[in-house]
């Protein structure tokens, strides 16, 4: 049985994740050691892989994983981060071998988004259970392979 998901039906999830992502990683930063005058706002690029699906029963994973992402993408370009999406990073990934198995490979996806100069990567996982959508995200900083921020949430799946 497919599940489809509307663009409306986990806008809480988006937006809990954004607040996070927010509160934990600047979209611009000073830049130097220079006095003041000297110094540089430098926006943070965010590579925003798509989640891969962990539903156990057939889903229409492309049109989900691809909404997730989309949608992430969007927010963090509406507040200023550079995002380095789908668009942007597929014919790359395709010429390195970077495949879907490897984005929840932390030092993988962290190389990878490394490569295109980005400051943080994106990845995580969605699966539908029942009329849910539970979605997993992490933020990591490439400059500290460290987590930066994390978030799990369910919403409705239409």
């Amino acid at each position: 049985m497919k599940k489809n998901l509307s663009a409306g039906a986990v806008s809480t999830v988006f937006t809990t994740l954004f607040l996070i992502f927010l509160q934990n990683i600047p979209a611009q930063q000073i830049s130097g050691t220079e006095p003041s005058s000297q110094e540089k706002l430098v926006e943070k690029t965010v590579c925003v892989l798509e989640p891969v699906d962990m539903t156990e029963e057939e889903t229409a994973s492309a049109a989900i994983g691809s909404l997730i992402s989309d949608t992430i993408s969007v927010m963090l370009k509406q507040h200023g981060y550079k995002v380095s999406g789908r668009t942007e990073w597929n014919s790359h990934a395709e010429a390195v071998g970077f495949k879907q198995a490897d984005y929840l490979d932390k030092d993988k996806a962290l190389d990878f988004a490394a490569t295109l100069g980005a400051d943080v990567v994106v990845n995580g996982v969605y699966r539908i259970e029942g009329q849910e959508v539970i979605i997993g995200v992490k933020a990591y900083d490439i400059f500290t392979r460290r987590i930066a921020t994390a978030v799990m949430q369910r919403g409705e799946a239409g």
